[in-house]
């Protein structure tokens, strides 16, 4: 016995489709045609079931199916679709039934396009006496392929029947187009939590080792955890971590992902794309729980320094006291104290002496002797321009990947070629996208080559081009 689904429409049309065996369906104007119409494709859907290499009963009758839903149905039933899910499809199905539905799902469209493939060309656009022709239907079908494709890009433009083969191989680049862009993003998601992991082993690192204050390491793990969400794959993982987190969005996307994948015109399908969402939303979980490990470290740390802090100051009370247990039977301990004058040294406005003009320094000509050698007067008017715009190009390059980074490193990925000229000019940069902060407590050397190969070092304070807004 087959179970068997009545949908019908208010005025004209009543579908009958077997529940268990997707894909044959019938449609008629009452119920008893649509079922002896089921009937008689059971020949041809047998053919289906074959493809799929399944075992299959053909009916003999109506009495042979067994109605257990009727819905109402609506326009879309009457203009020859069905429109209504039943209870059946409303069910929740195990993992066997959603690989059987596939396969006979593929069937379906294998035997389609076979059936197709045998039309001779010049019966390709015959109509039937009821139906569409078969170019009719392969046209019908890249239409839906392209409609339900838009759901991942831009519109489709409109299906033209001159050039049908051209526009189906269209559909199926735009879906190897969606395949490749759900691989890149699940690359970035992969490669932001394995720069969190490179980020968490470093720090690591670094406690084991530490003896500087907390504020240097905590500006240190920050600055590398904002390069990484300021990242291309940082930002991508931003934008989609907040749709993975919907569940209507995913379930959404579910449906989109089977409507697509259900497509005529792709042959070629990629299975793994049917739950791509759920990979992203694997790889997400690993980030996050690498990013709270991260915080973890943090956490101890600070933990630490906190404990060893409070320790010291237990140390130096316990020294001031035993100090004072050491002193307290001593008397008569000399107290003393030092001062730099018995009294402050006072001077009166009046007592300062008044203003002396500068002499000036008399110069002659007149016995000023020629020169020995000859020398090029155009040396005195020499000037060495440099274009600050390449320059601020380098620093703009640079905090893409980074929100801040130092001279130093600025010119060892870009060797000065104007000497110190260029040097100045990087410390004159004023730019609406990052700020030059100088940092007077620290020194660093700047070297460069000039053009007659000599080696030349400036000492200057440690100057960092900061992101702003970073």
């Amino acid at each position: 016995m087959f179970a068997v689904a009545i949908e019908r429409g208010p005025k004209r049309r009543t579908f009958a489709q077997v529940q268990d065996w997707i894909g044959w369906l019938r449609a008629e104007k009452e119920e008893q045609a649509a079922l002896k119409e089921l009937v008689a494709s059971s020949a041809r859907y047998g053919l289906v079931v074959a493809q799929a290499g399944m075992s299959f009963s053909l009916p003999t009758s109506i009495a042979d199916f067994t109605v257990v839903d009727r819905v109402t149905g609506t326009a879309v039933t009457d203009y020859g679709a069905p429109g209504v899910l039943s209870a059946f499809d409303t069910q929740p199905w195990q993992e066997e039934e959603i690989e059987r539905c596939v396969k006979l799902l593929q069937a379906c469209w294998a035997t389609f396009d076979e059936v197709l493939q045998a039309i001779p060309a010049s019966l390709q656009d015959v109509k039937p006496q009821r139906g569409r022709s078969p170019l009719a239907m392969r046209l019908h079908l890249v239409e839906t392929d392209l409609m339900h494709l838009t759901a991942f890009g831009p519109a489709a433009r409109p299906v033209d029947r001159h050039r049908l083969a051209e526009q189906e191989t269209g559909v199926r680049e735009r879906y190897q187009q969606f395949a490749a862009t759900a691989r890149e993003l699940l690359a970035d998601f992969r490669e932001v939590e394995e720069n969190f992991r490179k980020l968490d082993r470093q720090l690591r690192e670094k406690i084991a080792g530490w003896h500087g204050g907390k504020g240097e390491l905590l500006d240190d793990v920050l600055g590398s955890r904002e390069s990484i969400a300021g990242s291309a794959q940082g930002e991508s993982f931003q934008a989609f971590y907040g749709f993975l987190l919907s569940q209507a969005r995913q379930e959404e996307l579910s449906g989109l992902l089977d409507r697509v994948h259900s497509l005529a015109g792709i042959t070629e399908r990629d299975a793994r794309l049917g739950h791509i969402h759920y990979d992203w939303l694997d790889a997400a979980e690993r980030t996050q729980a690498t990013v709270r490990q991260l915080s973890e470290q943090l956490r101890r740390f600070l933990d630490d320094q906190v404990w060893f802090e409070n320790r010291r100051v237990i140390d130096i009370l316990r020294g001031i006291e035993a100090r004072a247990l050491r002193l307290r039977d001593i008397r008569n301990v000399p107290v003393t104290t030092e001062l730099d004058a018995p009294a402050p040294a006072i001077r009166l406005p009046l007592e300062r002496p008044l203003y002396a003009p500068v002499k000036k320094a008399r110069i002659t000509s007149d016995h000023v002797r020629d020169a020995d050698e000859e020398t090029d007067p155009a040396a005195l008017f020499e000037q060495v321009y440099v274009d600050p715009e390449p320059l601020r190009g380098g620093v703009r390059q640079a905090l893409r990947s980074q929100p801040q980074v130092g001279l130093a490193e600025l010119v060892a990925r870009y060797p000065l070629t104007q000497g110190a000229a260029e040097l100045v000019t990087y410390l004159a940069l004023q730019d609406e996208a990052f700020a030059v902060v100088y940092d007077e407590q620290h020194r660093e050397q700047i070297t460069w080559s000039q053009a007659d190969g000599r080696q030349r070092t400036a000492t200057l304070p440690r100057v960092t081009f900061a992101r702003k807004g970073a």
